[in-house]
């Protein structure tokens, strides 16, 4: 059986099943920027933080995966704003497309993407939305 693109995408990234990180950072960065933290989000940070996909879109470009540098990145009144529009709680994870997109993971575990007021679903999981971003499909579903 071929395994699916994420899924090679994240072992060339350094990724390995079962993997574990400190967040810790992640975590500090969190509450100093009023991020919420949820079991889906914890969960996520422990495996994929830090981790680095490059792949070709237009051009050369990458996915990554950082609570603390997402966290700097996005506005807290950012978050708030896509977590009203969608009803359940935000987290910022990582970004794609030259850092136009922030990932968010939402507490029942579903993936989105925001960039201002462009905001939309990516995935009911974490390797869909990774496959939608990989082959630059778009917004499932635009809020």
């Amino acid at each position: 059986m071929t395994e699916r693109p994420a899924i090679i995408a994240l072992k060339k990234s350094g990724w390995s099943p079962g993997r574990s990180v400190d967040i810790t950072k992640d975590m500090t960065a969190f509450a100093r920027e009023g991020v919420p933290q949820f079991k889906a989000v914890v969960d996520f940070l422990r495996e994929h933080s830090g981790l680095v996909i490059n792949f070709d879109r237009i051009g050369p470009d990458k996915i990554w995966f950082s609570g603390q540098s997402a966290a700097e990145l996005m506005a807290p009144a950012w978050i708030e704003s896509y977590s009203q529009r969608i009803g359940f709680r935000l987290a910022p994870v990582g970004a794609a497309y030259g850092e136009h997109l922030t990932l968010l993971i939402a507490e029942d575990g579903s993936w989105y993407g925001g960039f201002d007021d462009e905001f939309g679903s990516l995935g009911n999981s974490f390797l869909d939305a990774l496959e939608n971003l990989l082959l630059n499909e778009g917004f499932i579903e635009r809020f």
